[in-house]
């Protein structure tokens, strides 16, 4: 049976959808003043072919079967991207499907270890589902500073100082992790009160984690570049790539590749051990 956080988070995300349309968006006409933006749930459940009453219900969190094709018409009617899609499905799924037990790392292996210290002047580090900070090599810590703040990852975007700074564009930064996370905290929040806990305290203790949070983004990605301003070795380009075993989805290893030029820097820059 699907949890009841897992409800709340399926009605919110698709609220959230719905208030990003407009009615010239889908082909509906514009029907003066509206009291909410976006669309009014009657006309999602119009363009999906559905009872309103019935979607009125699913945006209210309640327990109700959503059929694939159901699915499929309400995704469309949403506009909703790839990345979006799969995680609409994902919260409409009756059962959750992850092992959990497989999940709940709290710390690595030496055979991790070993490669994340073989990655010399490759940034990586290895996170567990909650996104806590697990390990990360030499390389990593230099160009992020994990010392001063070894949690959550999530919390060190936000806390950490250094991080703002080295960052071009940290607000674009910080919403395209927050997508990324997001899909995780829906999987497996329902199983892991701590994790709850996690994003509770963040609403409470930071304004700009609680303003871009109720903005439901989801992205799924595997890679994408990052530029950096080092105080020390000036400016950086990577590109990310993430890795997973093929038994359990955590921990789950980050590493920062960067381009040639970066890592000549890097490694003239006697930084790193």
């Amino acid at each position: 049976m699907v949890g009841k956080e897992r409800l709340e988070e399926l009605a919110d995300f698709l609220k959230t959808r719905r208030a990003r349309l407009k009615p010239k968006d889908v082909g509906l006409p514009s029907t003066g003043r509206r009291r909410t933006a976006g669309l009014r749930r009657e006309e999602v459940a119009e363009l999906a072919g559905i009872s309103s009453t019935w979607y009125t219900w699913l945006e209210q969190g309640r327990q109700i079967s959503v059929s694939q094709r159901t699915g499929n018409m309400i995704a469309s009617a949403l506009r909703l991207n790839d990345s979006e899609r799969a995680h609409f499905f994902k919260l409409i799924k009756k059962q959750l499907t992850n092992d959990f037990s497989s999940t709940s790392a709290e710390s690595i292996d030496y055979e991790l270890q070993s490669i994340l210290h073989c990655l010399q002047y490759h940034p990586a580090f290895a996170l567990n589902h909650r996104w806590d900070l697990l390990s990360w090599n030499d390389a990593a810590n230099l160009i992020f500073k994990f010392h001063e703040s070894p949690e959550n990852f999530i919390r060190f975007i936000f806390s950490s100082q250094h991080f703002r700074a080295a960052s071009f564009n940290w607000e674009t930064d910080v919403r395209g992790i927050l997508a990324q996370f997001r899909l995780d905290y829906d999987q497996y929040a329902a199983d892991d009160p701590a994790l709850e806990e996690l994003i509770d305290s963040l609403l409470r203790e930071i304004p700009e984690f609680h303003s871009l949070w109720r903005e439901h983004d989801v992205i799924q990605r595997t890679g994408w570049s990052k530029q950096l301003l080092h105080p020390q070795i000036g400016e950086l380009t990577f590109k990310s790539v993430v890795f997973e075993r093929t038994s359990t989805s955590f921990p789950r290893v980050v590493i920062y590749v960067p381009d040639s030029e970066s890592l000549q820097k890097i490694e003239s820059s006697r930084l790193v051990k």
